[in-house]
């Protein structure tokens, strides 16, 4: 689809199956820090960020990661730690125009057929 993909996790072997999937680049955020190596890969931010995770840190890297006019998908619901609330940077969202866009997702025993 043309499609810059960036894979960011705290595993290799997760990062190994993103490069196999296709992933153009990955990151390490164990070794990294993810906002500033998508802003340096990505010359600026992305256009489109993706947590799957629902943790505060994942969620707040992903909006940070962003391009002016990027948007933020949050793919399902918080951890029980967070317990439905994660504190978001609405003023550089606002001055960065940048959207938050939500989707409950699948559940994880669907995740072979995706």
């Amino acid at each position: 689809m043309g499609a810059f993909v960036i894979g960011v996790d705290i595993n290799e072997a997760n990062l190994e199956l993103a490069k196999k999937l296709g992933a153009d680049y990955v990151i390490n955020s164990n070794t990294q820090n993810p906002v500033e190596a998508v802003k340096e890969i990505t010359k600026g931010g992305a256009d489109v960020s993706v947590d799957a995770l629902g943790i505060t840190e994942t969620c707040l890297n992903g909006i940070n990661s962003l391009k002016k006019g990027g948007r933020h998908l949050q793919v399902g619901v918080t951890t029980k730690k967070e317990g439905g609330f994660i504190p978001i940077p609405i003023d550089e969202m606002v001055i960065g125009e940048k959207s938050f866009i939500t989707t409950l997702g699948i559940p994880a025993y669907r995740f072979p057929s995706l």
